[in-house]
């Protein structure tokens, strides 16, 4: 064309398709493999920082929810001081009884095992007057010049011992002095 144009505007710039050379279309390659792992990278962080982010999210609504029910109950676990009780069944079974501490309340009852019941072996009287290792102490102790009053009234030897070995005054070593 060799007429000439009525121009407007001239140098306008306008993103059109053009083919690429060799090298550009290496150079372009390369970055598009850079940037597929990088978002695979931000991908797997992002999947962490969820998961992290609610397993926090699972431990509050975890404390809440065990608030609402101390709230719904008037109630709290709390660890509470308990004796296991050693008690002769009717039948003449042994039980185990856990007594609470700080109420007295019952909180549990089993079986006795065969080594708990051994010490309380049949014909030698209910458990809270002691078994038959326990008034063998007492005897051995009378015998050796002690009182067989040693066991108090529903306790055994065993506990009184066990009782004077946990108290935390100092032994005495030798002569006592008057």
């Amino acid at each position: 064309m060799t007429t000439e144009l009525d121009i407007i505007r001239r140098n306008i710039k306008r993103e059109l398709p053009c083919k690429l050379a060799d090298d550009e279309f290496t150079r372009i390659a390369k970055q598009r493999a850079l940037k597929e792992l990088e978002v695979a990278q931000l991908e797997a962080d992002l999947a962490k920082e969820k998961k992290r982010r609610q397993d926090q999210i699972d431990d509050l609504a975890d404390e809440v929810a065990k608030m609402g029910r101390e709230l719904a109950t008037g109630e709290q676990d709390r660890t509470v001081p308990c004796n296991d009780v050693f008690m002769k069944g009717v039948d003449g079974t042994g039980w185990v009884h856990t007594i609470r501490l700080d109420t007295g309340d019952e909180v549990e009852r089993r079986p006795a095992t065969a080594h708990e019941t051994q010490r309380y072996l049949p014909g030698t009287g209910d458990a809270s007057g002691g078994g038959l290792l326990d008034i063998a102490a007492a005897a051995q102790r009378k015998a050796e010049g002690g009182e067989a009053s040693d066991v108090p009234e529903g306790g055994t030897a065993e506990d009184d011992r066990a009782d004077d070995e946990s108290e935390d005054k100092p032994k005495a070593k030798g002569k006592k002095r008057s």
